[in-house]
């Protein structure tokens, strides 16, 4: 599922909806945007890019174990990389 940024805002807003400092405001926006990644949905902000929770396979070395490590994708829209690469 995608969660856009208006869906993002409500679910911050519903989180803390008395934010009054912009650091406040970061935290609770991390914290949305790691909540929303580990439900398994992205998040997707118009003309700047998508977030998404990547899964791979990892081998420990000494014990054979497999394990799953997570990481973030960010996939840069288009209009972005265009506006970047502007003379």
């Amino acid at each position: 599922m995608r969660i856009t940024k208006s869906e993002l805002a409500e679910l911050m807003d519903s989180k803390n909806p008395n934010i009054s400092s912009t650091k406040e405001f970061i935290d609770v926006f991390l914290e949305a945007l790691v909540d929303t990644l580990k439900e398994g949905n992205s998040i997707s902000f118009n003309n700047f890019g998508t977030f998404t929770l990547k899964e791979k396979e990892s081998k420990e070395k000494e014990s054979e174990e497999i394990k799953t490590k997570r990481s973030i994708n960010f996939k840069i829209a288009k209009k972005l990389t265009e506006e970047l690469n502007q003379d």
